[in-house]
Protein backbone atom coordinates (compact mmCIF):
# COMPACT_ATOMS: atom_id res chain seq x y z
CA UNK A 1 0.00 0.00 0.00
CA UNK A 2 2.76 2.37 1.14
CA UNK A 3 4.84 1.66 -2.05
CA UNK A 4 1.54 2.53 -4.51
CA UNK A 5 0.83 5.98 -2.75
CA UNK A 6 4.34 6.50 -3.15
CA UNK A 7 4.38 6.15 -6.81
CA UNK A 8 1.04 7.81 -7.49
CA UNK A 9 2.37 11.22 -5.24
CA UNK A 10 5.57 10.82 -7.49
CA UNK A 11 3.86 10.92 -10.71
CA UNK A 12 4.65 14.50 -12.46
CA UNK A 13 1.35 14.73 -13.83
CA UNK A 14 -0.41 14.55 -10.21
CA UNK A 15 1.56 17.44 -9.71
CA UNK A 16 0.61 19.21 -12.18
CA UNK A 17 -2.92 18.32 -11.79
CA UNK A 18 -2.78 20.50 -7.94
CA UNK A 19 -1.46 23.07 -9.58
CA UNK A 20 -4.15 23.10 -12.25
CA UNK A 21 -7.02 22.46 -9.62
CA UNK A 22 -5.98 25.04 -7.25
CA UNK A 23 -5.61 27.78 -10.33
CA UNK A 24 -9.00 26.35 -12.11
CA UNK A 25 -11.16 26.71 -8.76
CA UNK A 26 -9.51 30.53 -7.77
CA UNK A 27 -10.16 31.39 -11.97
CA UNK A 28 -13.80 29.82 -11.36
CA UNK A 29 -14.71 31.52 -8.63
CA UNK A 30 -13.25 34.81 -9.34
CA UNK A 31 -15.24 34.84 -12.36
CA UNK A 32 -18.48 33.78 -10.76
CA UNK A 33 -18.01 37.02 -7.86
CA UNK A 34 -17.97 39.47 -10.81
CA UNK A 35 -20.29 37.75 -13.41
CA UNK A 36 -23.35 36.31 -10.90
CA UNK A 37 -25.86 37.31 -13.80
CA UNK A 38 -24.15 34.77 -15.66
CA UNK A 39 -23.72 31.67 -13.18
CA UNK A 40 -25.21 31.76 -10.34
CA UNK A 41 -23.11 31.92 -7.19
CA UNK A 42 -25.07 29.88 -4.87
CA UNK A 43 -25.20 26.97 -7.58
CA UNK A 44 -21.56 27.20 -8.34
CA UNK A 45 -20.21 27.49 -4.74
CA UNK A 46 -23.05 24.17 -4.17
CA UNK A 47 -20.50 22.23 -7.06
CA UNK A 48 -17.43 23.28 -5.88
CA UNK A 49 -16.81 25.94 -8.43
CA UNK A 50 -17.24 23.16 -10.55
CA UNK A 51 -14.09 21.13 -9.72
CA UNK A 52 -15.59 17.62 -9.06
CA UNK A 53 -16.00 17.48 -13.00
CA UNK A 54 -12.31 18.16 -13.27
CA UNK A 55 -11.90 15.14 -10.25
CA UNK A 56 -13.57 12.98 -12.31
CA UNK A 57 -12.15 13.09 -15.59
CA UNK A 58 -8.44 12.91 -14.40
CA UNK A 59 -9.29 10.32 -11.49
CA UNK A 60 -11.02 8.22 -14.65
CA UNK A 61 -7.74 8.67 -16.61
CA UNK A 62 -6.20 8.08 -14.13
CA UNK A 63 -8.04 4.52 -13.06
CA UNK A 64 -8.36 3.04 -16.15
CA UNK A 65 -4.60 3.92 -17.54
CA UNK A 66 -3.07 2.37 -14.22
CA UNK A 67 -2.28 -1.26 -15.25
CA UNK A 68 -2.14 -0.62 -18.69
CA UNK A 69 1.05 1.79 -17.71
CA UNK A 70 2.67 -0.54 -15.00
CA UNK A 71 2.16 -3.73 -18.07
CA UNK A 72 3.54 -1.53 -20.45
CA UNK A 73 6.69 -0.20 -18.47
CA UNK A 74 7.56 -3.90 -16.97
CA UNK A 75 6.63 -2.75 -13.26
CA UNK A 76 3.89 -5.07 -12.95
CA UNK A 77 6.08 -8.23 -13.67
CA UNK A 78 8.24 -7.33 -11.55
CA UNK A 79 5.79 -7.01 -8.65
CA UNK A 80 4.19 -9.93 -9.25
CA UNK A 81 7.44 -11.98 -9.36
CA UNK A 82 8.07 -11.25 -5.97
CA UNK A 83 6.66 -12.09 -2.43
CA UNK A 84 2.74 -10.29 -3.25
CA UNK A 85 0.13 -12.02 -4.74
CA UNK A 86 -2.21 -11.02 -7.66
CA UNK A 87 -4.91 -9.84 -5.50
CA UNK A 88 -1.92 -7.86 -3.08
CA UNK A 89 -1.07 -5.84 -6.08
CA UNK A 90 -4.45 -5.19 -7.25
CA UNK A 91 -6.39 -3.86 -4.16
CA UNK A 92 -3.26 -1.89 -3.01
CA UNK A 93 -3.48 -0.17 -6.37
CA UNK A 94 -7.00 0.57 -5.98
CA UNK A 95 -7.07 1.37 -2.17
CA UNK A 96 -4.21 4.03 -3.03
CA UNK A 97 -6.58 5.64 -5.66
CA UNK A 98 -9.75 5.52 -3.53
CA UNK A 99 -7.38 7.23 -0.91
CA UNK A 100 -5.90 9.81 -3.78
CA UNK A 101 -9.29 10.52 -4.64
CA UNK A 102 -11.04 11.43 -1.00
CA UNK A 103 -8.00 13.43 -0.87
CA UNK A 104 -8.60 15.57 -4.05
CA UNK A 105 -12.62 15.90 -2.89
CA UNK A 106 -11.21 17.01 0.70
CA UNK A 107 -8.84 19.69 -0.91
CA UNK A 108 -11.57 20.76 -3.03
CA UNK A 109 -13.94 21.44 -0.50
CA UNK A 110 -11.56 22.75 1.86
CA UNK A 111 -10.67 25.40 -1.07
CA UNK A 112 -14.49 26.13 -1.82
CA UNK A 113 -14.46 27.45 2.00
CA UNK A 114 -11.80 29.01 2.01
CA UNK A 115 -12.81 31.15 -1.66
CA UNK A 116 -16.17 31.65 0.13
CA UNK A 117 -14.81 33.42 3.41
CA UNK A 118 -12.40 35.68 0.68
CA UNK A 119 -15.58 36.50 -1.77
CA UNK A 120 -19.10 35.46 -0.30
CA UNK A 121 -19.70 35.95 2.86
CA UNK A 122 -22.32 38.63 2.03
CA UNK A 123 -23.91 36.90 -1.06
CA UNK A 124 -23.78 33.08 0.34
CA UNK A 125 -24.49 32.82 4.34
CA UNK A 126 -23.79 29.31 5.35
CA UNK A 127 -26.17 29.45 8.01
CA UNK A 128 -29.22 30.46 6.00
CA UNK A 129 -32.00 27.83 6.06
CA UNK A 130 -33.24 26.54 3.13
CA UNK A 131 -36.65 24.62 2.28
CA UNK A 132 -36.05 20.97 3.81
CA UNK A 133 -35.18 22.26 7.18
CA UNK A 134 -30.97 22.06 6.02
CA UNK A 135 -28.53 25.05 6.24
CA UNK A 136 -26.58 26.16 3.29
CA UNK A 137 -23.40 24.92 4.58
CA UNK A 138 -25.38 21.14 5.11
CA UNK A 139 -26.84 20.97 1.38
CA UNK A 140 -23.33 21.94 0.60
CA UNK A 141 -21.59 19.13 2.56
CA UNK A 142 -25.06 16.88 0.81
CA UNK A 143 -24.54 17.58 -2.27
CA UNK A 144 -20.63 17.02 -2.09
CA UNK A 145 -20.78 13.49 -0.54
CA UNK A 146 -23.85 12.86 -3.58
CA UNK A 147 -21.01 13.85 -6.30
CA UNK A 148 -18.48 11.72 -4.65
CA UNK A 149 -20.33 8.71 -4.23
CA UNK A 150 -21.05 9.02 -7.94
CA UNK A 151 -17.70 9.02 -8.71
CA UNK A 152 -16.71 6.32 -6.80
CA UNK A 153 -19.57 3.69 -7.85
CA UNK A 154 -18.38 4.85 -11.76
CA UNK A 155 -14.82 4.45 -11.21
CA UNK A 156 -15.27 0.74 -9.72
CA UNK A 157 -16.59 0.21 -13.24
CA UNK A 158 -13.80 2.05 -15.48
CA UNK A 159 -11.54 -0.09 -12.73
CA UNK A 160 -13.00 -3.46 -13.85
CA UNK A 161 -12.39 -1.59 -17.68
CA UNK A 162 -8.90 -1.17 -16.91
CA UNK A 163 -8.05 -4.67 -16.11
CA UNK A 164 -9.48 -5.58 -19.54
CA UNK A 165 -6.54 -3.77 -21.62
CA UNK A 166 -2.67 -3.24 -21.94
CA UNK A 167 -2.72 -0.20 -23.90
CA UNK A 168 -2.78 2.81 -21.79
CA UNK A 169 -4.70 4.57 -24.98
CA UNK A 170 -7.13 1.82 -25.70
CA UNK A 171 -7.88 2.06 -21.53
CA UNK A 172 -7.78 5.82 -21.54
CA UNK A 173 -10.60 6.03 -24.70
CA UNK A 174 -12.73 3.38 -22.71
CA UNK A 175 -12.81 5.40 -19.53
CA UNK A 176 -13.50 8.47 -21.02
CA UNK A 177 -16.16 6.60 -23.27
CA UNK A 178 -17.63 5.29 -20.38
CA UNK A 179 -17.78 8.47 -18.67
CA UNK A 180 -19.92 10.15 -21.46
CA UNK A 181 -22.11 7.53 -22.09
CA UNK A 182 -23.46 6.77 -18.61
CA UNK A 183 -23.88 10.95 -18.03
CA UNK A 184 -26.27 10.39 -21.43
CA UNK A 185 -28.20 7.49 -20.86
CA UNK A 186 -28.66 8.65 -17.03
CA UNK A 187 -30.36 11.69 -18.48
CA UNK A 188 -32.80 9.32 -20.31
CA UNK A 189 -32.87 6.90 -17.96
CA UNK A 190 -36.20 8.46 -15.85
CA UNK A 191 -38.02 7.82 -18.60
CA UNK A 192 -37.46 4.26 -19.69
CA UNK A 193 -38.03 3.64 -15.96
CA UNK A 194 -41.57 4.99 -16.53
CA UNK A 195 -42.23 2.46 -19.76
CA UNK A 196 -40.07 -0.48 -18.33
CA UNK A 197 -39.85 -0.65 -14.34
CA UNK A 198 -37.42 -3.50 -13.90
CA UNK A 199 -34.73 -0.64 -15.30
CA UNK A 200 -34.71 0.44 -11.77
CA UNK A 201 -32.31 -1.99 -11.05
CA UNK A 202 -29.36 -1.48 -13.65
CA UNK A 203 -25.96 0.34 -12.62
CA UNK A 204 -26.92 3.60 -14.08
CA UNK A 205 -29.54 4.13 -11.68
CA UNK A 206 -27.48 3.77 -8.86
CA UNK A 207 -25.74 6.58 -9.70
CA UNK A 208 -28.15 8.95 -8.60
CA UNK A 209 -27.51 7.83 -5.12
CA UNK A 210 -25.80 11.32 -4.12
CA UNK A 211 -28.70 13.14 -5.53
CA UNK A 212 -31.34 10.92 -3.46
CA UNK A 213 -29.65 11.74 -0.42
CA UNK A 214 -29.71 15.39 -1.15
CA UNK A 215 -33.23 14.91 -2.01
CA UNK A 216 -35.32 11.92 -1.03
CA UNK A 217 -38.66 12.67 -3.31
CA UNK A 218 -35.98 11.28 -5.83
CA UNK A 219 -37.41 7.75 -5.10
CA UNK A 220 -40.07 8.75 -7.29
CA UNK A 221 -38.38 9.05 -10.24
CA UNK A 222 -35.70 6.41 -9.35
CA UNK A 223 -38.64 4.04 -8.51
CA UNK A 224 -36.13 3.15 -5.45
CA UNK A 225 -36.34 4.01 -1.42
CA UNK A 226 -32.65 4.67 -0.50
CA UNK A 227 -32.23 1.59 1.24
CA UNK A 228 -32.70 -0.14 -2.18
CA UNK A 229 -30.68 1.89 -3.57
CA UNK A 230 -27.89 1.84 -1.61
CA UNK A 231 -27.99 -1.86 -1.61
CA UNK A 232 -27.80 -1.87 -5.14
CA UNK A 233 -25.06 0.17 -4.92
CA UNK A 234 -22.92 -2.11 -2.71
CA UNK A 235 -23.94 -4.65 -4.70
CA UNK A 236 -22.76 -3.74 -8.16
CA UNK A 237 -19.66 -1.79 -6.53
CA UNK A 238 -18.36 -5.49 -5.15
CA UNK A 239 -19.74 -7.13 -8.69
CA UNK A 240 -17.30 -4.75 -10.75
CA UNK A 241 -14.39 -5.11 -8.42
CA UNK A 242 -14.77 -9.27 -7.67
CA UNK A 243 -15.22 -9.57 -11.72
CA UNK A 244 -12.19 -6.82 -12.40
CA UNK A 245 -9.96 -9.12 -9.67
CA UNK A 246 -11.00 -12.14 -11.40
CA UNK A 247 -9.63 -10.89 -14.88
CA UNK A 248 -6.88 -9.71 -13.42
CA UNK A 249 -6.04 -13.20 -11.70
CA UNK A 250 -6.59 -15.12 -15.24
CA UNK A 251 -4.55 -12.71 -17.10
CA UNK A 252 -1.42 -12.89 -14.78
CA UNK A 253 -1.39 -16.32 -13.70
CA UNK A 254 -1.30 -18.32 -16.64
Amino acid sequence: MKQEIYKLVKRPTLTYFWGFLLVFQIAAAVYVSHNPQVVNPQKAFLGNFFVPAMIAFFMISLCSTTLSTEIQSGTLKSLLYRKYSVYQVLISKWLSLLIYTITLYVAGMIISLVLHWMMFQKTIPLSVQLPGGHSFLQVWALTSLGSFLSLIFLLTFVLLIGTLFTSSTAALVAGIATYFITSIFNQLLFQFIIQHDWLKWTPFNMMNIGDQIMTPSMSEVTHLSLFEMSAGYLVYAVLFLGAGLIIFRRRNTR
